[in-house]
């Protein structure tokens, strides 16, 4: 029964430990975040050359060492039901990097570029299905633009489109992705579709 009683305690330590992987970054780390990118002006200029207007969604972000991952999901709302159309994962081996999202309308195709100091690496996303249907139709967006704080395995919305039919559209980026689908899925569901894409930090390290 001791031996047991020492077995169990020992189990529950190592699960604490587990879970304090992801948790401690909120006290004894560094603050760990996402934000809208500061470019400098030869980098602007450099997004001018090559007609890049929609540089507000270029993202900078900073985590501790506990982060080994990073996650980006796109995520679509049609008939009232969610459905993810694409994932990537990215492999982190620095505290510091920069991630932007380019695109016109999200379910056409998303090009995804990652940038630290080893160099830039890209990637492009859409949806197999056809949706020539919302061609015609009116739509908005949103994209993260505050400081946005990093925790382990919490998704946080950094894009968002609302294709409607109606002249008015709402169009709110939720600070989860789990309010944003209740939002749009429950208190706001005069809509054609909605697209939307997340990042998530991870402490899973990437085989």
């Amino acid at each position: 029964m001791h031996m047991k009683r020492i077995t169990s305690l020992f189990a529950l330590t190592l699960t604490l430990l587990m879970f304090a992987a992801c948790k401690n970054q909120n006290t004894d780390s560094p603050q760990m975040y996402i934000e809208k990118a500061a470019l400098s002006e030869q980098e602007s200029n450099i997004a001018s050359l090559f007609n890049i207007d929609d540089t507000n969604k270029i993202y900078d972000f900073v985590v501790d060492d506990t982060i080994k991952s990073l996650e980006i999901t796109g995520y679509k709302l049609t008939d009232g039901k969610w459905d993810v159309y694409f994932k990537d994962k990215l492999a982190l081996s620095e505290p510091k990097g920069r991630i932007g999202f380019f695109y016109d309308k999200l379910y056409k195709e998303t090009r995804i570029s990652f940038q630290n100091s080893q160099g830039t690496s890209s990637s492009s996303r859409k949806s197999s299905e056809n949706f020539e249907d919302l061609e015609s139709l009116g739509y908005s967006g949103m994209t993260l633009s505050d400081r946005h704080s990093i925790v382990c395995q919490e998704e946080i919305p950094v894009a968002l489109q609302i294709f409607s039919s109606k002249n008015s559209i709402s169009c709110i980026l939720r600070s989860s992705i789990e309010e944003l689908m209740d939002y749009y899925e429950n208190t706001e569901p005069d809509h054609e579709a909605v697209f939307a894409v997340t990042v998530k930090f991870s402490s899973e390290k990437l085989s």
